[in-house]
């Protein structure tokens, strides 16, 4: 079977749908290329006029199979917005601004506007949109939003996602969805019947613990996450997730808890409790108590499970318990980080306790 082969034909959307449909060689041309090297020609072009015809068109290629390629201006740099998909286009009949509040500076516009004429909307107001990308007189509002963009000013001002309170969208499967603010009690009502269908007994839930978490782009992570992947000290014996000892931030736990697990596994071992360790402890953003610890020994384990349990516990896994225990205010970063983080006797998470 070619690997286009589509199941129906595509031109089926004429007959159910009030949009503009193109499926001549010229207009998929058009739509092959973006502001990056990728060219890749669509299967068909798709102009809804109205919502009924996104829905339509989405559900027409969700039961045939048929993947979709939401498109504005197509100015993405990464072949964000060509593939061998149904290009669905918004930017020629949803382009309007819905509502202006001047006083609370808010504006609600479809996705196909372009971010220029935005901005010349919002001028005589004193205003404009922040998020200015080089693209300015061909990226859309809606492309702007599904590729997170960013601009020259992002650094105060942030990305498109700190500068956006709502989206009201048609994902793939057909279905209307609203993201942006919820009501936080009908939001646990609802996921605690979830719940029940399929956990018996009892449990522990926590519905966002850390509150409003909002904070993003450059003035959340700056200096805090990459620089160091944990894979790289761990050694090959132990499973990671692949994240980040988060900069030289001991209030984070990629790192805290790195070494912690460390300093306990190590204790266990030497205090003859088991020939072998891991230390599994997993932490929710908002709670110091970790909602996981738990010790695997690989069948090598000597004493009771009571008798690890003890001595587990003696070995506080609250961040600044952790802080405290392991001095990590006052690490040498330059050297203690150097030829990996573990297996030198010298630092504080490799020391036998006294227990």
């Amino acid at each position: 079977m070619p690997k286009d082969f589509v199941p129906v034909p595509l031109s089926e959307l004429k007959t159910f749908t009030n949009g503009e449909f193109y499926d001549d060689e010229f207009s998929k041309g058009r739509y092959s290329t973006d502001a990056s090297i990728y060219q890749i020609q669509p299967l068909a072009v798709f102009i809804p006029k109205s919502k009924d015809d996104v829905i339509k068109a989405v559900n027409f290629c969700l039961n045939n199979n048929i993947s979709i390629l939401p498109r504005g201006g197509g100015t993405s740099q990464c072949g964000q917005t060509v593939n061998r998909s149904l290009v669905i286009d918004n930017s020629k009949y949803f382009n309007k601004i819905i509502d202006f509040d001047e006083k609370n500076k808010t504006c609600t516009v479809e996705p196909g506007i372009v971010l220029d004429e935005l901005n010349k909307f919002l001028k005589p107001f004193g205003l404009w949109f922040p998020v200015d990308v080089s693209t300015s007189s061909r990226a859309t509002i809606g492309g702007m939003a599904g590729n997170n963009s960013c601009g020259g000013r992002s650094l105060k001002y942030g990305m498109m996602r700190d500068n956006v309170l709502s989206i009201e969208a048609i994902l793939n499967d057909g279905k209307e969805y609203c993201f942006g603010d919820i009501d936080i009690d009908e939001l646990r009502i609802n996921l605690e019947d979830m719940i029940t269908k399929y956990v018996d007994g009892k449990y522990k839930f926590d519905l966002n613990p850390s509150g409003s978490f909002v904070k993003g782009g450059p003035a959340g992570d700056t200096g805090l996450t990459g620089r160091k992947i944990v894979v790289d000290a761990y050694g090959p014996t132990v499973p990671v997730g692949g994240g980040a000892f988060s900069g030289k931030d001991p209030s984070k736990v990629d790192r805290s808890a790195a070494y912690a697990a460390r300093h306990l596994a190590k204790n266990i071992v030497a205090h003859n409790l088991a020939d072998k360790c891991q230390i599994r402890v997993a932490y929710a953003i908002g709670k110091a108590e970790p909602y996981e610890l738990s010790v695997d020994t690989f069948g090598s384990q000597k004493e009771k499970d009571s008798v690890v349990n003890d001595f587990v516990s003696k070995f506080g896994m609250k961040p600044g318990v952790i802080i405290e225990r392991l001095d990590l205010l006052n690490v040498n970063y330059r050297e203690d980080t150097l030829f990996s983080h573990f297996g030198h006797e010298n630092r504080n998470w490799e020391k036998i306790e006294d227990i």
